[in-house]
């Protein structure tokens, strides 16, 4: 399965957890998902929903994403997570989204969902945006750079 499929995937199983919703407050929690190496078809790693508030947190998760990826010798990487994503030139205007990350040594890309919600319905996602856009940050670059010692690679 190459980075396409895994995205594809992962946007189905999204769904699924949508489909699972019965509460106008319930949201998708975060999760990596390992393929590749000894994950043996596949591992899920639940992320805190603390992960993402501050720096030292994330910085937290990522080194043990990252030490997970070395172990298990994955060759991909997926996290999947709510955020408030803008466009930059609009930074103020920010929309509760849904973000998939797809990591392999050598290939970045995500996808981000418009999360609709309404105060008497469960939440369901818009249309899917993907981009292959040179995607980095801390966190990302750390996942990448353990992908690329499993590959025998370094640098970027």
């Amino acid at each position: 399965m190459d980075v396409y499929d895994h995205l594809d995937q992962t946007k189905l199983l999204t769904e699924l957890v949508a489909a699972t919703f019965d509460n106008p407050r319930d949201h998708w929690k975060p999760y990596a998902l390992l393929f590749g190496g000894e994950t043996h078809g596949g591992l899920l790693a639940k992320i805190p929903e603390s992960a993402f508030d501050d720096e030292g947190r994330k910085d937290a998760v990522a080194v043990s994403l990252a030490e997970l990826i070395i172990r298990k010798q994955a060759s991909v990487i997926i996290t999947v997570q709510e955020a408030w994503v803008a466009e930059a030139d609009q930074p103020n205007n920010r929309v509760d989204s849904l973000t998939i990350t797809v990591l392999a040594a050598n290939h970045r890309m995500g996808s981000i969902a418009p999360i609709k919600r309404e105060p008497d319905q469960t939440p369901r996602l818009g249309e899917w945006t993907d981009s292959e856009t040179v995607l980095r940050g801390r966190f990302i670059d750390l996942l990448v750079a353990a992908l690329r010692a499993v590959e025998g690679q370094e640098g970027d």
